[in-house]
């Protein structure tokens, strides 16, 4: 017979801990991606942000927002205090690195990095 096969947030927090016990004793890392994702949502849970006095450039998607990511900054202006840039792409959280928003991702970046648009062409290898 089949049992609810329903998994609980605080059981896979509480299997992240024993993966991270097991992992900090010396003991082989975990190789499976649940492993990964049960560290990320302990992360995740944890962690805390604290002020931040250089400036950010936040890549924000406009499709499937939910809870923080619904806030105009994802809850970034409470911690950010050399200046908060929203740049918004539209679609969602994979469409970033996809035609357009990668180009328009690639661009903002250069812009900000202070690269000019002839050094992204000659690195990018166009009209050689």
């Amino acid at each position: 017979m089949m049992r609810n096969a329903r998994i609980h947030t605080n059981d896979i927090v509480q299997g992240g801990i024993r993966q991270l016990r097991r992992a900090a004793s010396g003991r082989p890392a975990p190789r499976e991606p649940m492993d990964v994702i049960l560290a990320n949502v302990i992360a995740t849970r944890r962690y805390v942000a604290q002020p931040y006095a250089g400036s950010v450039l936040l890549f924000k998607r406009t499709r499937d927002l939910t809870g923080r990511y619904r806030q105009p900054d994802n809850g970034w202006g409470r911690v950010v205090r050399g200046g908060l840039e929203v740049c918004r792409i539209e679609g969602g959280h994979l469409d970033l690195l996809a035609e357009p928003g990668v180009d328009i991702l690639a661009e903002k970046l250069a812009e900000a990095l202070g690269i000019k648009p002839e050094e992204r062409m000659a690195q990018a290898g166009v009209g050689f």
